[in-house]
């Protein structure tokens, strides 16, 4: 199953949910049908230092593990969500 991070979601249309969550022991980045999973595996139980990074004008999107790139892509188009609640876990 899915473990999230953290999501917010306008509606569940392509690109207008982000949702940052755990998926097969990899990280995964989603803009809602447009995502990128990580490389490196991460094991249930420790602690991991984690960050996503999004550049629209570039449409760069990046997931570091332990400050280290572990998988970066273009995204098809930027987030297009406006509005919706943050959910943390």
């Amino acid at each position: 199953g899915d473990y999230h991070i953290i999501g917010q979601c306008q509606n569940e249309t392509t690109n207008r949910c982000v949702h940052l969550i755990v998926r097969g022991n990899k990280l995964r980045f989603t803009l809602f049908g447009n995502g990128v999973t990580g490389i490196k595996p991460i094991q249930p139980l420790a602690w991991y230092h984690v960050a996503f990074t999004f550049d629209c004008a570039s449409r760069r999107r990046s997931i570091y593990l332990d400050g280290q790139l572990d998988i970066q892509d273009v995204s098809s188009t930027c987030y297009l969500g406006e509005s919706g609640n943050l959910n943390i876990g």
